[in-house]
Order: structure tokens, then C-alpha cells, then sequence
């Protein structure tokens, strides 16, 4: 290989990735599959809570608490899970790596299983 094209030898990042977006955009990808085990170390734990159901979708508040909590929304025939509200009082940030991945990867469970309990929760 010639100088200057492709990795250096014992490098992880790809060639031309000066910014290290290829990084974020496998973190934001592995975000997305429920692999949050990173969070494991940590050792979060989440609730949430059923605010609301109809024939087409789920909301639960998730958090620490109750009174304070974000929400989101669970479709139930496409498995479309949007947030509605961040976990007030975190920059949306801070709540989306504190609360709102473990609380996406349990909707997600929830969907596949197709049971959507008053009140549940997740550790990692």
C-alpha cells in the first residue's frame, strides 16, 4: 500500500476520517440496535411507567421518578418509538445517555413481545 492511502499500521480509524465521524456514526448505530452495554459500567436503572394506550400506540414516562420523567411513544404496528419529551431538568443530551437509550431498548422489547405492562423497568 502506498504512503498516505489507507490505515497506518496498529490505527483503528479509517482512512480519511479526520473528523472521527465514522466513530459517531457507529456509536449512533449501536445505539440504535440495543447494544447499550457500554451503560453497563455505570450501572443505570430505569423505569417506566404506562401514561397512556390506544389501538396504535403506547406512552410511558421513563426515569428515576416519576415526577420527573420523559416520555415516549410506541407505535404498535410499525414498532416506531419516538421520544415526546426529554427527562426535564438534563440537557436532551444528558437525558437521552442517562435515561432515554435504556428506556428505547426496553420499548423495543416491549414491541417484539408485543406486551405493554402499567409499569416496568430496565437495569444495565
Amino acid at each position: 500500500m502506498s504512503e498516505g492511502h489507507g490505515p497506518q499500521s496498529g490505527s483503528t480509524k479509517p482512512s480519511g476520517d479526520a473528523g472521527g465521524v465514522h466513530s459517531i456514526i457507529q456509536a449512533e448505530a449501536a445505539s440504535r440496535l440495543g447494544l447499550i452495554w457500554v451503560l453497563g459500567a455505570m450501572g443505570r436503572f430505569v423505569k417506566l411507567w404506562k401514561s397512556e394506550e390506544s389501538e396504535s400506540l403506547v406512552v410511558y414516562d421513563y426515569g428515576a421518578e416519576r415526577e420527573q420523567a420523559g416520555q415516549l411513544v410506541i407505535s404498535k404496528s410499525s414498532g416506531e418509538i419516538t421520544s415526546r419529551q426529554s427527562v426535564p431538568g438534563y440537557a436532551p443530551q444528558e437525558s437521552w445517555f442517562l435515561y432515554g437509550m435504556l428506556a428505547r431498548h426496553k420499548a423495543e422489547c416491549l414491541f417484539l413481545e408485543q406486551q405493554f405492562p402499567t409499569e416496568t423497568s430496565i437495569g444495565a
